[in-house]
């Protein structure tokens, strides 16, 4: 478990905004697109994303539930590419791999239910491991870290993903836990999943947000989090209709994350109680 504040990562969409946030920052790949018309070209520049850690998302809820629909991902080898044309522009700490979530919302959309997603997160994370392997070893430069996602709802499924992972993942690995985004108005949901997983992993909580974090015991297991899968709210300013009002408001987003960071921690009764997730 950690003992510390987790980190967490800003959530943003703009490779030129990086370096002046100062902050760990994940950025969605759909970031590195530009739309030209009826369809997105990759942006040719580079830049400089400072010394801040930063980790490449690779855009999945948007491109599945926004986006594509079942045709979603971007071919792997291009997501590579991608990667590595940009890997040199910023302290890239991570990369996740091209995941399927497993809510009932994106099930509906793709067709598929949760064994399926869990295998195609496999074989994704296979793909890549074999695609940034290739260009490591064209250009004699050491590939970045692979996240790998666990990708499920219920906590035995979560168990049931890991050890599909297998040998792929090893004690001490950065591990991302998948589908929790939607749960932060019901922490036990997401104490339910975490107390059923090994402790020997440093786990990210994607869009883990300040309600399920201000538990103790679950803020306690992960290792980081980010702010790039939901929206950040209306911290500090009126509420408005839109839900994504402030989203690329810097101050607004450098604010919440701070209050995220300082929020107090309760004393957690989710250890003691039965959770039903």
């Amino acid at each position: 478990m950690n003992k510390t504040k987790p980190i967490y990562f800003l959530g943003c969409n703009f490779p030129e905004k990086i370096a002046g946030l100062n902050c760990p920052v994940m950025i969605s790949v759909n970031g590195f697109f530009k739309r030209r018309g009826n369809s997105y070209t990759c942006r040719k520049a580079l830049f400089d994303g400072g010394n801040q850690p930063v980790i490449i998302d690779s855009g999945a809820f948007s491109r599945i539930s926004r986006l594509y629909g079942y045709k979603n991902h971007l071919p792997t080898r291009t997501y590579a590419q991608v990667i590595w044309r940009f890997k040199n522009c910023c302290n890239l700490v991570a990369v996740v791999v091209q995941d399927y979530m497993c809510e009932s919302y994106i099930l509906s959309i793709t067709g598929l239910d949760i064994p399926t997603h869990q295998r195609l997160t496999l074989h994704r994370y296979d793909r890549l491991v074999q695609e940034l392997d290739k260009l490591a070893q064209s250009t004699g430069e050491a590939p970045p870290h692979i996240m790998p996602v666990l990708q499920a709802y219920e906590p035995d499924d979560y168990m049931r993903h890991l050890d599909n992972y297998g040998s792929r993942i090893k004690t001490g690995d950065w591990v991302g836990i998948g589908s929790v985004c939607k749960r932060n108005s019901n922490p036990g949901s997401i104490w339910a999943i975490l107390h059923r997983l090994p402790t020997d992993f440093r786990y990210h909580g994607f869009g883990v947000k300040r309600t399920a974090l201000a538990d103790a015991a679950i803020r306690s297991c992960f290792y980081s989090v980010d702010s790039q899968a939901g929206s950040l709210g209306s911290y500090g300013k009126p509420r408005k209709q839109k839900k994504y009002q402030y989203a690329n408001d810097w101050n607004h987003a450098l604010n919440y994350r701070q209050s995220v960071i300082d929020s107090p921690v309760q004393l957690s009764l989710l250890p003691f109680l039965e959770v039903n997730s």
